[in-house]
């Protein structure tokens, strides 16, 4: 009886903590560097977030899937093949991602960067291995180590941030080999332990199975909340991605609190789809949406309340946000909603293929869209998000109830 409202806690306590910390950093470019180096500090995290996304599609969520349905006998196998595939993602992943960022500054500027591109391929290392942990400790059903890893991750980051700020050296560059030191030094008192792992081609297969239909998801989900700074970027300079992250950073306590519900219901969910509780889904999914929204509507009513006293201290470079703050409670709201029906879906092989479909025509609004509106202002960037965002709802609304009821799915 215990051990649900146990789990909910740590991880209600540990987005609270990753959202404190990633306002903290946004402060301190806000405060303590140009509104251009923190344009290029989120540029430069929009390609690890699709690193990230990939890492996700791939590995994470096929954890979360095939982990808590494994049998004892199974389970030690499952890990060991978990543990394998994200270390080896983790190596390609950051060696792919020097090289192309080295690739990228000598084709336009003609020379290189070491520094950043060590920080960026080591951030991208440390991400990956720190969101690998994550989802294991979640889907072992270990939500308290997961929440006193972050502490330590955090802490050591922030220590550094700190550091940066005080010796006025705070830029991209340190910033991320600030975050790749505080998620790898843990790491490297296990390196002995990974001559024992193994990867078992049987969980390999079901990895894939599932993975292989995620990646349409991944593209929304990072054109929809990451990949908008290139765009912005190229066409409208790196003050507006700042402008844009500002006006977001106030609902990133929403963003963590879904990711706070995803890891402590999609393994349950996935445990209740492979008995049959079709009901028990629905009664948590609708409830929890419904709760969602209230909440959000309540801190969106405060926070539009509060924002004429709140704006004076972001400084003069961050003035008029609101209509752009206003927009990304809708996408909030909206993206709310649908991670919770996604989880329905995201149980089995064929259900990850149905949400791929709805993946692409969700791409397909927000492409487009970001390609001919973008030159127009942030406004309108943010809308074009929120227009996919509803698109992508609306297609797996229907499957989702279906499945609830206990009928064939078809999308």
């Amino acid at each position: 009886m215990n051990s649900r409202p146990s789990a909910g806690l740590a991880s209600v306590l540990d987005q609270i903590w990753l959202s404190a910390m990633s306002l903290a950093i946004s402060l301190a470019f806000i405060r303590f560097a140009t509104k251009e180096d923190y344009g290029a500090y989120l540029i430069l995290l929009t390609p690890l977030s699709l690193v990230q996304g990939i890492q996700n599609a791939l590995i994470l969520s096929p954890i979360a899937t095939v982990l808590p349905g494994a049998s004892k006998s199974e389970a030690a196998v499952v890990h060991s093949t978990a543990v394998a595939s994200l270390t080896a993602f983790v190596v390609v992943a950051a060696v792919i991602s020097a090289i192309g960022l080295s690739i990228y500054q000598w084709t336009e500027f003609g020379t290189l960067q070491p520094t950043l591109i060590l920080g960026f391929s080591l951030a991208v290392a440390g991400i990956g291995a720190r969101e690998g942990a994550r989802t294991l400790c979640y889907a072992k059903g270990m939500a308290w180590v997961a929440l006193r890893s972050d502490l330590i991750y955090g802490g050591g980051l922030l220590a550094g941030i700190l550091a940066l700020c005080y010796f006025t050296i705070l830029s991209p560059e340190n910033a991320l080999l600030a975050t790749a030191i505080a998620a790898l030094w843990t790491y490297a008192f296990r390196l002995r332990h990974l001559g024992a792992l193994e990867m078992d081609p049987v969980v390999l297969r079901k990895f894939w199975a599932c993975g292989k239909w995620a990646i349409g998801g991944v593209l929304v989900t990072w054109v929809n909340l990451s990949a908008y700074p290139l765009v912005v970027g190229a066409a409208l300079g790196s003050d507006a991605v700042a402008e844009i992250n500002v006006a977001r950073l106030f609902l990133v306590p929403v963003a963590l609190a879904i990711a706070a519900w995803s890891n402590v219901c999609r393994p349950k969910i996935s445990g209740w789809m492979a008995q049959g509780m079709q009901s028990e889904i629905e009664n948590v999914s609708v409830r929890s949406i419904r709760l969602g929204l209230v909440m959000l509507a309540i801190a969106a009513a405060l926070l539009l309340l509060a924002y004429p006293s709140i704006e004076p201290h972001l400084g003069g470079a961050y003035r008029g946000l609101r209509p752009i703050v206003i927009l990304w409670v809708i996408f909030f709201a909206l993206n709310l909603a649908r991670s919770v029906f996604m989880a329905t879906l995201m149980t089995t092989a064929a259900d990850y293929k149905r949400l791929q479909a709805a993946s692409w025509v969700a791409l397909i609004v927000a492409l487009p869209g970001l390609a001919l509106l973008s030159s127009l202002g942030s406004i309108w960037v943010v809308g074009v998000l929120v227009a996919a965002e509803a698109v992508h709802l609306l297609m797996i609304r229907g499957p989702v109830i279906r499945r609830w009821k206990g009928a064939a799915v078809v999308l």
